[in-house]
Parts: structure tokens; C-alpha cells; sequence
């Protein structure tokens, strides 16, 4: 189980300190009173930000919630190194956010599968020979010949007519302004 802090190791007006336990009186109430937590680190990054500081928790008196918990009483065991945080980063989302504002860009680069991440990727960071293959939806294909160029590839993945009818009309300039030169 895990808890974000800031870079004080605060959260929501408490103090922490690593080895402690902290527990409130009554019964806690998801969003309202207790200590939120994730079992899913990757779930902490929906609500802290992907440069908090992450630690290991035991948590008592547990009320689950749909991609958070909270409790009544926690003790705050470790936190974990980049290294640790880097390692458990298996959605394509947060490995794309994680290259993005820490970097690690190497790491992370083959996590990132989805299309619409893969294109994100492309677009901010570089590396089309490596994305352009993990492009898949229609939607992005369109985008990615729009924005980032080859329409041949991408021509076939595009499944929308109207969008796949103005990409063939690209590919149709380009072939006449080659015969052009």
C-alpha cells in the first residue's frame, strides 16, 4: 500500500515521519476523514503530483473506495527511491507523464503503448521510429499524419472516410509535387 506526501512528507495538514503511526479518532470516511492511500502506486498519481514523495504504508481499519482507500490508522514503513517509483510504472499514461517531467526518457520509452500516448510522445519528446508503430487508433493515425508526416503509413490505419479522404489528398499533393522536381 502506498501514500503520497509533499516534499515536507506533509499531507492534507499532518506532519509525517517515517517508522510512525498515526491514527484518527472515529470511524474514517472515504474523501472526508482519514488517511487516503492507493494499493496501486500508480493510482497516487491521480491525485498527487508525479513528483511527491512515496512511501511504503500498513494500514488498519480500511474502507475501500474504487481506485483509493482510506483508513483510521497507518504507519508510514518507507519511501521509496526514483529508482523503486520508476519500477512500478507500468501504464502507458504514467510512463509517458513520468518521461515528460522527470525524464528517464530510456526507461520509459517502452512502456508507453497506447496510441494516443505514443503520439503524445512523438509529438513532445521525439523518437517517431520508435512510436510509430505503437499507433493504432484511427483517431491518432489521423493525427499523426496531420501533424507529424508519414501519410503513407498511416493511411491504412485511419478508418474515419472524411479523415482518411483528406490524408489520401496529402499523399495525392505530394506525389504530384514530387513528379514536380
Amino acid at each position: 500500500m502506498y501514500k503520497a506526501f509533499n516534499e515536507k512528507l506533509e499531507c492534507r495538514g499532518y506532519q509525517f515521519e517515517i517508522g510512525k503511526t498515526y491514527e484518527i479518532e472515529g470511524d474514517p470516511i472515504l474523501c472526508e476523514k482519514g488517511f487516503h492511500f492507493c494499493r496501486d502506486m500508480q493510482k497516487c498519481f491521480s491525485y498527487y503530483d508525479i513528483r511527491s514523495r512515496f512511501c511504503e504504508i500498513k494500514a488498519e481499519g480500511i474502507i475501500h473506495g474504487q481506485d483509493k482507500e482510506v483508513s483510521r490508522k497507518i504507519t508510514i514503513i518507507r519511501e521509496l527511491s526514483k529508482q523503486e517509483i520508476m519500477g512500478r510504472i507500468t501504464d502507458s499514461y504514467y510512463a509517458y507523464l513520468w518521461a515528460m517531467e522527470i525524464g528517464n526518457r530510456e526507461v520509459m520509452i517502452d512502456r508507453v503503448t497506447e496510441s494516443k500516448h505514443a503520439y503524445w510522445w512523438a509529438m513532445e519528446i521525439g523518437n517517431h521510429d520508435v512510436m510509430i508503430d505503437r499507433i493504432t487508433e484511427s483517431k491518432h493515425a489521423y493525427w499523426w499524419a496531420n501533424d507529424i508526416g508519414n501519410q503513407e503509413v498511416m493511411i491504412d490505419r485511419i478508418t474515419n472516410k472524411y479523415q482518411r479522404k483528406e490524408i489520401e489528398k496529402i499523399i495525392g499533393e505530394k506525389v504530384l509535387n514530387k513528379g514536380k522536381e
